[in-house]
């Protein structure tokens, strides 16, 4: 984005809010309904009878008992193979090593290409 659509973006958003901010409203009004608001509820709460009811619902313990469970054990018999497997069986087998042919350094031969030197000899390419 260049700066000039950044701009005018930011500005563009600026207006929408003020226009959104005079459009609502006065703070007087709201400001009086929410005191009558939070007075009532206040009261509600603070209330001592509902106080004290709410106090001693918390306060309750709750306990919970538990239930005596029966265990029961069991045999198990597991059956044993007839046969055990050799140890030559169950042994991986042994890595053997590959001698790789060695490879020319050179980058071209590894790409089918040929080295051509440019610039007399200050550098140099790959060809076909």
């Amino acid at each position: 984005m260049t700066p000039i659509r950044i701009g005018l973006g930011f500005v563009g958003m600026f207006t929408i809010l003020i226009t959104f901010a005079m459009t609502r409203m006065p703070a007087s009004v709201t400001t009086a309904k929410a005191e009558v608001r939070f007075d009532d509820s206040w009261n509600d709460i603070m209330n001592p009878l509902k106080f004290a009811a709410l106090k001693a619902e918390i306060e309750k313990p709750v306990v919970i008992e538990p239930k005596p469970r029966t265990v029961t054990t069991e045999r198990v018999i597991l059956a044993v193979p007839a046969v055990l497997p050799d140890e030559e069986v169950s042994a991986p087998p042994v890595r053997q090593r590959v001698k790789r042919v060695q490879q020319r350094g050179d980058v071209c031969t590894r790409h089918r290409m040929h080295k051509v030197v440019t610039r007399g000899g200050k550098s140099w390419r790959c060809r076909k």
